[in-house]
């Protein structure tokens, strides 16, 4: 049976699906941002018969500036996967760099990996990972998912400002902390704070890993009137969203008509897919990244 952190997060890594041979994700800055808008934010293309590189890149072609993350930017490329972080920490230190500073903590990883700097965006997600582990805030408190939540979707959280998150951050940032910290439970407040942010999206059917905020998402339409039969509205979003999410890729490229159209159920499963899609996407990278910890 695992036994330590590494352990521990080893095995849940070992459920998530390999991805295709061949197969690499595009950078990503965060969930929301379109494809003109996702840059790299620092470190070099190198070259590929020097070390193991983890490309960011479609295999057809990249925009410019994207470049691979590989041991040597790990700590400055902006689409580093949080659990990596965790990883390489864990390996490194054990559980010590929980305890330390900030200040303590950047002054090792520089020393012990050889890095010159670590960006922002690391520092917010090693944060966000350090806070995952050594409390349950990012379960009981709705500002600190807020926060965690943009952190772990490759932004700078603002402390200044509460900054709610997509339906696709939400799912993501739920989906890294379950890896980190299993059978945790959310509280009342995060559940109703959480449906609040989807049900503002327009989506009232939540699959997994947030279906725990499923009833509140029922409470939050039949308080406020916004549907005349709730628990038909979320069933008819469910069973459209698992017939799309069961086709496979050729099936949508094969059908002459649109598989989604403009109704409101299909919109709310349009939302969904994009999500999920993101999930996906993240999932497949975090596979990639994890052979630069072999």
């Amino acid at each position: 049976m695992p036994t330590t952190h590494e352990d521990r997060l080893l095995a849940v890594l070992e459920k998530i699906g390999q991805p295709a041979a061949g197969a690499s994700a595009p950078a990503v800055e965060d969930a929301d941002a379109p494809l003109g808008e996702r840059l790299e934010t620092s470190g070099d293309t190198e070259d590929p018969n020097e070390e193991t590189q983890v490309t960011g890149a479609d295999p057809e072609g990249s925009p410019s500036g994207l470049a691979p993350i590989t041991h040597r930017n790990l700590f400055v490329h902006h689409d580093t996967h949080p659990i990596v972080f965790d990883l390489a920490l864990l390996a490194e230190y054990d559980t010590s760099w929980f305890e330390w500073e900030p200040a303590t903590l950047w002054r090792e990883i520089k020393e012990d990996f050889h890095v010159p700097s670590i960006s922002g965006h690391a520092c917010a997600k090693i944060q966000a990972i350090k806070t995952l582990h050594i409390n349950e805030w990012f379960w009981d408190k709705w500002e600190v998912f807020c926060w965690v939540t943009q952190a772990l979707n490759n932004n700078i959280p603002d402390f200044q400002v509460i900054q709610k998150p997509s339906i696709a951050q939400i799912i993501n940032a739920v989906d890294i902390a379950t890896m980190v910290r299993s059978g945790e439970e959310f509280n009342q407040e995060v559940q109703s704070w959480t449906a609040a942010c989807i049900v503002d999206e327009g989506v009232y059917y939540v699959p997994p890993p947030v279906e725990y905020c499923q009833d509140e998402i029922l409470e939050l339409l039949t308080v406020e009137k916004l549907e005349d039969d709730p628990k038909k509205e979320i069933a008819a979003v469910e069973k459209r969203f698992k017939e799309v999410s069961s086709m496979l890729p050729e099936q949508w490229l094969s059908r002459a008509e649109p598989v989604l159209r403009e109704t409101p159920i299909d919109i709310q499963v349009a939302k969904l897919k994009v999500a999920c899609d993101y999930l996906n996407l993240r999932r497949r990278q975090l596979k990639d990244q994890l052979r630069l910890l072999r």
